[in-house]
């Protein structure tokens, strides 16, 4: 994965999709996305070989994704499957963002 801040100034996307199949994707170097597209809100997400780190959702933190993990949710309507790689900025402003509700 290529850094954010280049692909910003090189004028590139800040998406990354992992695969055609399910559509989810990178936003930056610190936001996995995993997209519902189930009617129930029921998703099976298979965090991709390479991932590196360890990633956190933000809506629940026992949510956890490391390489080749799976992880099925029944995804709350109050939530949406994102992580954010624990210990990034990104992490903690979203932390203290969803703090406030």
């Amino acid at each position: 994965m290529q850094a954010s801040v280049p692909r910003w100034e090189a004028g590139t996307s800040l998406m990354e999709f992992v695969d055609d199949d399910d559509y989810a994707y990178f936003l930056g170097d610190d936001i996995f996305v995993w997209p519902i597209a189930t009617a129930d809100w029921s998703i099976t997400i298979v965090a991709p070989d390479d991932l590196e780190g360890r990633w956190v959702s933000p809506f629940d933190s026992s949510k956890v994704l490391e390489a080749g993990t799976r992880l099925d949710w029944e995804v709350p309507l109050d939530a949406y499957p994102v992580f954010v790689r624990e210990g990034s900025a990104v992490g903690e402003t979203l932390e203290g963002i969803l703090a406030q509700y």
